[in-house]
């Protein structure tokens, strides 16, 4: 018979362990926005345009974790099939690139609320978000489509509600972006 060793630590289940890695990775996000030392008043007293930016990018990042596209695929034949499928901006490497562009926009914006930047610093936060919005709608675009064939194949793939609110968000944080970039070309 084999005998249960009660002095053992017991094994975590990978729910704790998953719980544990995210209450970590939140600490450590935590530290990290500590050491910047940006408060609400800061970003109340911030331009609009990096108001504009840090809503957007921001309202981007949530809305990658909602339904970006759904898809069916239906044969028709000897023997009917059917096929459904969905997935979230972290089903494609376009999202997942438009994904790390508006995080990096975020980073950017904040350290400008923190630290005087530069133009070029300004510039390249501009070329991130714009570059976001061209990958939100190339993706857009790539996850779209219908069509019908003559054997008895259709297939339809179409956005969903977390693309069109990451469509929005990328346009929003492009418009505060540029306008934050052009403002500043007039300032100087």
């Amino acid at each position: 018979m084999a005998s249960i060793d009660e002095t053992a630590p017991p094994t975590a289940t990978p729910e704790a362990a998953a719980a544990e890695s995210a209450r970590s990775t939140v600490e450590r996000i935590t530290a990290i926005v500590a050491e910047l030392h940006i408060d609400p008043a800061s970003i109340k007293a911030a331009p609009r345009h990096v108001q504009l930016g840090l809503l957007g990018s921001s309202t981007f990042v949530i809305a990658s974790f909602f339904e970006w596209w759904t898809g069916f695929a239906r044969v028709r034949g000897i023997v009917n099939y059917s096929a459904a499928g969905s997935g979230t901006a972290y089903s494609d490497w376009r999202g997942w690139l438009a994904v790390a562009l508006m995080m990096s926009v975020i980073a950017s914006l904040g350290w400008q609320l923190a630290r005087p930047s530069t133009p070029v610093v300004r510039k390249a936060t501009a070329i991130a978000a714009c570059a976001a919005l061209g990958l939100t709608l190339w993706f857009w675009a790539a996850f779209s489509a219908d069509a019908g064939f003559s054997d008895g194949l259709s297939v339809n793939f179409g956005a969903s509600f977390g693309l069109y609110l990451g469509l929005a968000a990328s346009i929003t944080a492009a418009v505060g972006t540029v306008n934050l970039h052009r403002s500043s070309q007039i300032d100087t």
